[in-house]
Parts: structure tokens; sequence; C-alpha cells
């Protein structure tokens, strides 16, 4: 990886772009601080004007994290691109957790079939990919980004990235 071709996301704009990249996803979230909750999540939309994701995850693969915040709504959500490690960190407040629609069942396919062949590329094969990102009884958390980092291997990791709408 050459750290000097990463770009520093500094708007709205940048970050919605990456977003869009085949990404692995993790969140987490919890009451207590020494025993966080944790869950993987199968793509994620961002609105640059308002700084909304809308973050998908498996209810039943979730549960503990889905429980924390509906009590305790702080997430964070750390996005990686598996082929350079670039990496953000996305500190947000949940809004709501709903049931998906039929076109987000679609925008899910899809952007598991990305993540497949970014990975593909770096020796992973579909089933792991299948065991990865495992898609039952979806479900969509919104949520509104406070604060992003840059959370990229080297010098500036958790460097905080200036991102306003």
């Amino acid at each position: 990886m050459d750290i000097k071709n990463l770009k520093i996301l500094n708007n709205p704009e940048e970050v919605a772009d990456f977003l869009r990249l085949p990404l692995s996803i993790s969140l987490a979230a919890g009451k207590d601080p020494e025993r966080p909750s944790w869950a993987r999540c199968l793509g994620c939309r961002f609105d640059a004007s308002s700084l909304e994701l809308c973050l998908y995850v498996s209810e039943s693969a979730s549960k503990k994290l889905l429980d924390d915040v509906k009590t305790h709504p702080k997430l964070a959500a750390v996005f990686c691109l598996p082929s350079t490690e670039q990496t953000i960190q996305i500190k947000c407040t949940v809004g709501r957790i709903r049931p998906i629609g039929a076109e987000e069942r679609q925008f899910i396919a899809a952007a598991r079939q990305a993540f497949a062949a970014e990975v593909a590329n770096l020796g992973f094969d579909a089933a792991f990919t299948e065991h990865y990102l495992y898609a039952e009884n979806c479900v969509a958390i919104t949520a509104e980004a406070s604060e992003f980092y840059d959370q990229t291997p080297g010098p500036l990791a958790g460097s905080i990235l200036k991102v306003q709408p």
C-alpha cells in the first residue's frame, strides 16, 4: 500500500464517494464501554447533504448491537477498502431501526456482490463472502453522523477529518 496515493477525505461528497466502494463495514455500540457489541454491516448509503447514514445489518446476526442502540443510541461505524486498507470511522447517533423494502434488498445484494469481487482479488472465494456477509432478516439503521476519523494504518491514523455539510 502506498499511503502517498490515498486521498484524505475532507468533505461530505468525498466521504459519499468512498462509502460507495466495496467496503468491509463494522459497527460497534454498547452501554458498557468495557463490553461493546459488534456487528458486520452489509452495506451503507450516505446522504452528503444531511450526513445521514443508512446502515444495513442482519437482524438475527446483530441482535446485541440492535438491542444496545435502542437504549444507548451511539454507534461507531468503520469502513475499510480491503485492497488498500484505506479506512475511516464515523461516529453517529441512531435515529431508528426499521424493516427494509425490496429495493433495499437489491442494494444489499449488489453491495455483497461488489465486496465479493473486491476480496476475490485478494484470494477470498464466494463461500467466504457468503459467510462474512450473512444477510438474512435484514433491517436498516438510520443514523446521523457527527464525527469522522481517518483510521488508515499509518501516521495519520486517528486524525479527525473536518467533514461538514
